[in-house]
């Protein structure tokens, strides 16, 4: 899958009046796994007054563009530009003491990465952003004076201290950017009718630039346009940058429409939200929308666990897995998400209704091979989901098992949410379902998910906990080994117990290796053969043969007495 936005770039820089072209430009647009890096699009304008711009201008931009791709992808889109762009300011104005009049340059540096924009810029050169038809102007100029009569404030190479302007903003498809020198946004004299026109980006460039020179420019004039055509899927940073920009607000009453929703009941709350049915004016389709509740929206981490969630529903489209549904750009006017609506009951309130000591075998494993191909669905996608339990999983009433509640997952690369357990701070889980490892502060792994599993698969089957009830305030006896399973349900095949008993196994070596692995031994056919069932042969292939043996001698020595 693509990691980086598509673009559509345009071009075009003339000289104008002037002997030399001072102003430079460029793009790199990365191939292969160099493209998680984004793509990074620059424009510069030598200083007229400097010794050399053209070279002030030429040498940032090509070794912006080279050395930015050697950075670390830990670092943050404006950090490594901040960085790359740092060292070139301080080689120029060392360079420039030793000329007459120095060496500087104006920048704009745009970086296109995921679904986000990350810009660094010092000097006049600007950034334009056209969305839904309105030009915006996203730099501010550094400039001392007004037009007619001004100077540089900040521009690379003139001071040792380079403290240049930076911008993040999420990208949207349809987005045109405009990046100008001087010499076109100043030169020209109806820019925001020559801009707003539908053309082509690189027929948009030329037309920005000859314009320019045609209403009487005195400088160069570069431009470069930039549409936005296409965008990966959200990152969880992306998701959640875009929480931490709406506004929470109370769930809306029932009967109200509410951004396109018509809302009909609330169907879940809890401390950390709240769950409305609603229908979506537009498609007429039934849907859940969920709210942070108002007082816990004041916690970070709990506004966190909500793009967490809403992420890795989108992440992750899989009939397993509850499928968060995107929505259009500008739709949403406050915090919440859109889930797919369910119908039926979670297996936490079927085992409520059954009859001791459990639910039946051939429903259990068919829920336990469903959960498991959805475990394995997060798992493929680098994602832990760290509460397993019950309580989450839903059943449908076309029995279809769903997993819930991804707001505690954890994500390769990012810090888990933590919770408190007796004093510590463990990651994750209820107790009486965590794997041994969590309580002495582990993260949590697929190995830990699939003890959780079989914690889950032990409880539907007998109504208990394989390590005592969970406690909130007390660690499981895990010194304990669990009733076997064949003893509290005789009718619970062998192979079945032991697979279980596999997940539940105190060193995480004994458990399965992966989810992957758990379903094909799920796979088995003997799994709903109970012991009483089995034939001798299966299950004690030893001691088939010996009764075989001792059949086949009384029988021969029968035959002998017979002939004789």
């Amino acid at each position: 899958m693509n990691p980086s936005p598509n673009l559509q770039v345009g071009q075009a820089s003339v000289t104008g009046p002037r002997s030399t072209n001072e102003d430079f430009h460029g793009a790199i647009f990365p191939e292969g796994q160099m493209r998680r890096f984004g793509t990074l699009i620059c424009i510069a304008d030598g200083i007229g007054g400097c010794s050399d711009g053209r070279l002030a201008a030429e040498m940032t931009v090509r070794t912006l563009l080279n050395d930015y791709y050697a950075t670390p992808m830990s670092w943050s889109g404006t950090h490594a530009l901040y960085q790359v762009t740092s060292s070139i300011n301080s080689w120029l104005f060392s360079q420039g003491q030793r000329k007459e009049r120095g060496l500087g340059t104006t920048l704009v540096a745009t970086l296109f990465r995921a679904r986000t924009l990350f810009v660094l810029w010092a000097g006049d050169s600007r950034l334009y952003r056209i969305r839904q038809g309105q030009l915006e102007l996203l730099t501010r100029d550094h400039i001392f004076g007004n037009q007619e009569l001004s100077s540089l404030t900040k521009a690379v190479g003139m001071d040792d201290r380079f403290a240049p302007d930076v911008l993040e903003e999420p990208l949207q498809v349809g987005d045109r950017y405009l990046l100008l020198t001087d010499g076109v946004w100043k030169e020209l004299k109806q820019l925001t009718n020559v801009a707003m026109q539908s053309l082509p980006p690189q027929t948009l460039a030329e037309t920005l630039v000859q314009t320019a020179v045609a209403d009487g420019g005195s400088d160069n004039a570069t431009a470069v346009v930039v549409d936005v055509t296409e965008l990966p899927p959200a990152e969880v940073l992306d998701v959640l940058r875009e929480w931490e920009n709406m506004p929470v607000v109370p769930p809306p009453k029932p009967g109200t429409v509410f951004d396109g929703f018509r809302i009909i009941r609330p169907i879940h709350s809890s401390h950390q939200g709240v769950a409305l049915l609603a229908r979506d004016e537009e498609t007429s389709q039934e849907v859940v929308l969920k709210f942070p509740d108002l007082l816990a929206s004041s916690d970070p981490v709990c506004m966190e666990r909500f793009a967490r969630e809403e992420w890795a529903g989108l992440r992750v489209p899989h009939p397993h897995v509850i499928q968060v549904l995107p929505q259009p750009p500008g739709r949403r006017r406050a915090a919440y998400y859109v889930m797919e609506y369910l119908a039926g009951n979670n297996l936490k309130e079927l085992l409520d209704q059954a009859v001791p000591p459990g639910l039946p075998v051939d429903k259990v494993v068919d829920w336990i091979k469903q959960a498991t191909k959805g475990l394995l669905a997060l798992h493929r996608k680098g994602i832990i989901h760290r509460d397993i339990k019950p309580d989450n999983l839903f059943l449908t009433r076309a029995n279809r098992v769903v997993w819930l509640d991804l707001g505690t997952v954890k994500i390769d690369g990012l810090s888990p949410l933590s919770t408190q357990f007796s004093g510590q701070r463990v990651v994750g889980g209820t107790p009486g379902f965590m794997a041994p490892e969590l309580y002495q502060g582990e993260r949590g792994d697929v190995s830990t998910d699939l003890f959780a599993l079989g914690v889950t698969a032990y409880l539907l089957l007998t109504g208990r906990c394989p390590y005592g009830q969970p406690e909130s305030h007390l660690l499981p006896s895990f010194h304990q080994e669990p009733e076997p399973l064949t003893s509290l349900r005789p009718d619970v095949s062998p192979q079945l117990a032991k697979i279980i008993m596999r997940c539940l196994s105190m060193e995480r070596r004994e458990r399965p290796q992966d989810a992957g692995e758990l379903l094909a031994w799920l796979q088995d056919p003997t799994l709903l053969r109970s012991r009483q069932f089995i034939p001798l042969l299966e299950r004690n292939p030893l001691r088939f043969y010996q009764w075989g043996f001792w059949f086949f001698l009384m029988m021969t020595m029968l035959l002998l007495l017979i002939k004789c």
